[in-house]
């Protein structure tokens, strides 16, 4: 069985090795799948509401980028995207479930904010800091009301910030409202 230490973000697999990414058990994975299923989420493209909110976080939070993203079994997919300056967010559709930092989220099941990655070995190296030059990541898991983690919400900037409790507070907030729009879904989603 694999193990997730939240404090030292660390994770260990059968044998005892350090791995970098946070590995989940298929158990895990199945119950959010069928979650997924069951709220009409899996398979979910691009949603025109939740990338209107993801441009809600990047005013909000004045980054870069800001995702909604839900995880499947093998990927996160970006159903809400938006990139500030006029950046052209249609591009941004998803990756495979173990890279950049929201797995870290999804896994922790709290909100994690790294206001310089260039300051953590494991976390400098990430594909996002070589593709668009990311220096600070802020995210919270969508918890619903069975404790499933179904996806994340993010920013990401390219510049280092000194997030605060504030910030973190907001983004839960924020991870908060996608949830209840996801229950409040008549027809599409709904978001406060």
């Amino acid at each position: 069985m694999n193990t997730y230490d939240p404090q030292g973000t660390t994770t260990f697999d059968d044998q005892g090795n350090r791995m970098l990414e946070p590995q989940e058990s298929d158990k895990v994975v199945r119950l959010r799948v069928a979650r997924l299923r069951e709220l009409g989420l899996l398979g979910l493209q691009r949603d025109e509401q939740l990338s209107s909110f993801a441009a809600k976080m990047t005013e909000t939070f004045q980054a870069a980028v800001a995702v909604v993203n839900i995880f499947d079994a093998t990927n996160q997919n970006f159903v809400g995207a938006h990139m500030q300056a006029g950046g052209d967010a249609s591009s941004l559709t998803g990756m495979p479930k173990n890279v950049g930092w929201c797995p870290h989220t999804l896994a922790r099941k709290k909100a994690f904010p790294l206001g310089n990655v260039m300051a953590y070995p494991r976390f400098a190296g990430n594909v996002l800091v070589d593709e668009m030059g990311a220096k600070s990541y802020l995210g919270a898991p969508l918890i619903d009301d069975t404790g499933t983690a179904l996806g994340t919400v993010c920013v990401v900037d390219i510049v280092e910030r000194d997030w605060n409790m504030s910030d973190v507070n907001a983004i839960k907030t924020f991870a908060n409202d996608v949830v209840q729009g996801i229950y409040h879904r008549q027809g599409g989603i709904a978001l406060p």
